[in-house]
């Protein structure tokens, strides 16, 4: 009795492993566990202008606010930097999150708000103001709490549970 005990559990868990791995890519749940696992860092991206040590504009802040607001994150870092680059089609407020392929692969797009993404439990937001004279640009490095980071893996998990369910459900 005990030897089938002993085999059925470890059964259910290969099974239960097997199923994770199958619904979550294994590069997603190891991503997962290592973001919960590991220490806190502050993740950013380089920006192609130069660094200045001004405040960085209230309206440009703003968007960084309504972010954090948004997704309930905490400022970590916060960068300003001035480009002599001024693009008369960008007048104004604009995205300056890198546009480089392997930005688009690393980071992901949050669906609400502007001039942000996510890599794991970070999120960088960068926004410039265009003018005549030039763009100044800010860049916030933001993070997630790890309880939230978890309960949006759960959401996600269980969105595509719910869709596997009705892919058979139709077959």
């Amino acid at each position: 009795m005990k030897t089938f005990l002993k085999w059925s559990s470890l059964f259910a868990s290969v099974v239960a492993l097997l199923l994770l791995v199958w619904i979550f890519e294994p590069l997603d749940l190891a991503k997962a566990l290592g973001e919960y696992l590991l220490p806190t860092s502050v993740k950013t991206v380089s920006l192609a202008c130069t660094p200045i040590s001004e405040d960085p504009p209230p309206d440009l802040i703003k968007v960084v606010d309504e972010q954090r607001g948004l997704y309930h994150l905490r400022l970590q870092s916060t960068a300003v930097c001035r480009s002599d680059h001024s693009d008369p089609a960008q007048e104004g407020r604009f995205s300056a999150l890198p546009r480089s392929e392997q930005f688009r692969i690393d980071w992901k797009p949050l669906s609400r708000g502007c001039c942000s993404a996510r890599f794991g439990r970070h999120v960088i937001v960068a926004v410039g103001n265009s003018k005549e004279s030039g763009s100044v640009i800010v860049q916030a490095a933001l993070i997630e709490s790890r309880g939230d980071y978890l309960n949006d893996a759960w959401q996600r998990f269980t969105q595509k549970l719910d869709r596997m369910k009705g892919s058979f459900s139709r077959h």
